[in-house]
């Protein structure tokens, strides 16, 4: 694992992913494994994409290789998060989600270590600014989990309620109750 950054995966893992429900597998040792929530996003932030599980493609990198080296050597192969100088297991993080509209420039990508990066895709920490003036916010309680909740029980899509409570906790107050944060979120998904 030594070396110069290539800015290609070290590592190829097929993933499976349901077009309709975005339900994750990884294929392990013969049996088809299920992902969380958590998994399948860290997976979309930065892909190398190789075709389905039935009908293999042309290799494609969803971050350009010179911009994944750009995005290592600015971070300086640590992660980016308050505290954390881990230089292992780094995984590149989109700032705004690309569900949301955010590219693969630059500005939008920090490196988070496997850890911190799996807490910002189940909500624990989140991520504001850009890879230059990066805001960090963490310590949040299960009002996130509830508004989710909440979306998915009145029949949004899992990954749907996680993308609008993200939208609506950035434009509101850290504290903001759970009936706002959720009004919020539906705004969102209008």
């Amino acid at each position: 694992l030594g070396g110069e950054e290539t800015g290609r995966a070290k590592h190829q893992i097929q993933t499976t992913i349901c077009e309709s429900c975005k339900q994750g597998w990884r294929d392990g040792a013969g049996a088809k494994l299920p992902l969380d929530a958590a998994d399948v996003a860290r997976a979309e932030c930065d892909a190398q994409r190789i075709g389905s599980d039935r009908e293999p493609g042309r290799a494609v990198q969803d971050v350009p290789p010179r911009v994944a080296r750009f995005v290592h050597r600015r971070d300086g192969g640590r992660c980016r998060a308050p505290g954390c100088r881990s230089s292992r297991y780094l995984e590149i993080h989109h700032i705004v989600p690309r569900e949301l509209g955010g590219g693969h420039e630059a500005e939008n990508l920090v490196l988070l270590c496997d850890g911190h990066h799996r807490a910002v895709h189940e909500g624990t920490l989140a991520l504001s600014g850009s890879a230059t003036k990066l805001e960090t916010h963490g310590g949040r309680d299960g009002v996130d989990t509830d508004a989710r909740l909440a979306l998915t029980t009145l029949g949004f899509r899992p990954n749907e309620a996680r993308a609008a409570v993200a939208e609506a906790r950035r434009r509101l107050a850290p504290a903001s109750p759970l009936d706002d944060l959720v009004r919020e979120a539906l705004r969102r998904m209008a």
